[in-house]
C-alpha cells in the first residue's frame, strides 16, 4: 500500500528509512531489529525515529536542519542541496520523526510503498 511519507506511523517511519539506507531489518511485534548495515548495530532495535544515538547520526551525516514553531507547535526539518534550495522536508511535533520524514523524502518520493505487514 502506498501511504505519503508524512503519514507514516513511527514504525513505518523506521522501516523506510532503513530501507532508504540500504539497511535490512526484520520485522517483528516487538520492534525492527538490524540485520546487516555499517554501523556494527546488528542485532539492535531500530529506531533512528525515537532513538537520538541513530537518528542524530543521519541528521548530521545528511545535514538535515530543524527548526521549531511555537505556534504550530510543530518541528520542521529541511535538507538542502548545494545551491542552497529546499530538497526535501518533514514535519511532526517530534524533531527526530520530523527529521526522518525529510530523509526519507530525500531519498524516495512523496510516497512509500509500505508492506502489508507494517499496515
Amino acid at each position: 500500500m502506498k501511504i505519503k511519507i508524512n503519514d507514516l506511523t513511527t514504525r513505518q517511519l523506521n522501516w523506510a528509512v532503513a530501507k532508504a539506507l540500504g539497511i535490512e531489518v526484520k520485522v517483528e511485534r516487538m520492534g525492527l531489529w538490524l540485520q546487516s548495515d555499517n554501523h556494527q548495530l546488528v542485532g539492535k532495535l531500530w529506531s533512528p525515529a525515537t532513538e537520538w544515538a541513530q537518528g542524530g547520526a543521519i541528521i548530521e551525516s545528511a545535514i538535515i536542519t530543524l527548526d521549531y514553531a511555537p505556534d504550530t507547535k510543530l518541528w520542521s526539518a529541511q535538507i538542502w542541496d548545494t545551491d542552497g534550495n529546499e530538497r526535501a522536508w518533514g514535519v511532526d511535533p517530534l524533531p527526530l520523526i520530523a527529521a526522518m520524514r525529510a530523509f526519507v523524502m530525500s531519498k524516495r518520493e512523496a510516497t512509500v510503498t509500505v508492506p502489508e505487514h507494517l499496515l
